[in-house]
This record gives structure tokens, C-alpha cells and sequence, in this order.
């Protein structure tokens, strides 16, 4: 993110980029400055809807929730299919 531009600003705030890790295989880990799976994904419709359209099968190592059910359980309100005509 440092090399792409990205500078400390509020947090939770807009930012040039903001890059997630969300799960790394089977890994659960918690440090000061790294938790995996990401912890605030559940709920996050922005985030379930486009990985269960690439992983929708993919076991949640900390709870053993697959993304869809984990999607299944979120609020999708205000997601909506962003398309784009290519010519």
C-alpha cells in the first residue's frame, strides 16, 4: 500500500488504496499488526459477494462457515452488479 501512494489518514476514512487479506489457506493468525482470517469480513456484503463469485465453497478456518453461508447470513441491501460495455 506504501509503494502504491497510500499515506496514514483517519482511520476507517477514504483512501487512495486499501489492500485486505482476507484468508491465506487454512491460516489462523493474530498478531499486533496481522489477523487472519480478516476479522471484520463477516457481515461485509462488499466483501462475501465477490468472493463467493470466485470461492463461494471456501471453508472460514475460525468457524467452519462456508463464504456462502457466511453470505447468507449478511444484509446484501445497497449491493448491486456493476457492469461496464466494452467495446
Amino acid at each position: 500500500e506504501s509503494d502504491l501512494g497510500r499515506t496514514p489518514s483517519v482511520r476507517y476514512g477514504p483512501r487512495l488504496i486499501d489492500i485486505d487479506l482476507l484468508f491465506y489457506d487454512d491460516l489462523v493468525l493474530e498478531t499486533e499488526r496481522l489477523i487472519i482470517p480478516h476479522p471484520r469480513m463477516r457481515g461485509r456484503a462488499f466483501v462475501l459477494v465477490p468472493l463467493a463469485d470466485i470461492a463461494s465453497d471456501f471453508m472460514h478456518p475460525g468457524n467452519a462457515m462456508s463464504v456462502l453461508e457466511l453470505l447468507g447470513e449478511t444484509d446484501r441491501e445497497g449491493i448491486r452488479l456493476f457492469t461496464t460495455e466494452i467495446d
